[in-house]
């Protein structure tokens, strides 16, 4: 009997090593270090003049980051007003926390701004996207939909409606 069990014991240790090891050499067997995926390249800047992909602004929203798509026309005076102001926005007040894509556009409703970051409803935090055009594009709309798509608004947000 004290056998058996001492047998059941070398096995049972055996298939527990066993199962601990093998998951190595099967991975040694089967790794292909150019199957690996790329490392994804965000940009340096806080202010670009193209596109992200998608790949680079789910990234930047899971860093807790706004993504801010400007699209205007230089022929567009209210868009090169309104330009230094998001620029500044992302530079002082929402430093650190805003991506703005610059995208040159020819569509008729200039200028349009896609703001897209996260929002806190009911303790869930939930993907939001607000969007101006045309006229509703002014200082205090861009300003109000910065503090309501950032996860940590500057104290400027909190005052805003004081």
């Amino acid at each position: 009997m004290k056998a058996k069990s001492v047998l059941l014991i070398v096995v049972l240790f055996m298939l527990v090593g066993g199962f601990s090891i093998v998951p190595y050499f099967l991975q040694a067997a089967f790794y292909n270090p150019n199957t690996q995926p790329q490392s994804l390249q965000l940009p340096t800047t806080s202010i670009i003049d193209y596109e992200l992909t998608s790949e680079q602004e789910a990234a930047i929203l899971r860093q807790g980051k706004i993504i801010v798509k400007f699209e205007y026309n230089l022929n567009c005076q209210r868009c090169l007003e309104l330009m230094p102001l998001i620029e500044q926005l992302a530079n002082q007040e929402f430093k650190d926390q805003v991506f703005i894509e610059e995208i040159q556009s020819s569509s008729p409703d200039l200028p349009k701004m896609s703001v897209i970051g996260f929002a806190v409803n009911n303790n869930q935090l939930d993907l939001g996207q607000k969007v101006l055009q045309g006229g509703n594009v002014t200082q205090d709309s861009i300003v109000n939909s910065l503090c309501d798509l950032t996860l940590q608004p500057p104290v400027g947000c909190a005052l805003r409606n004081v």
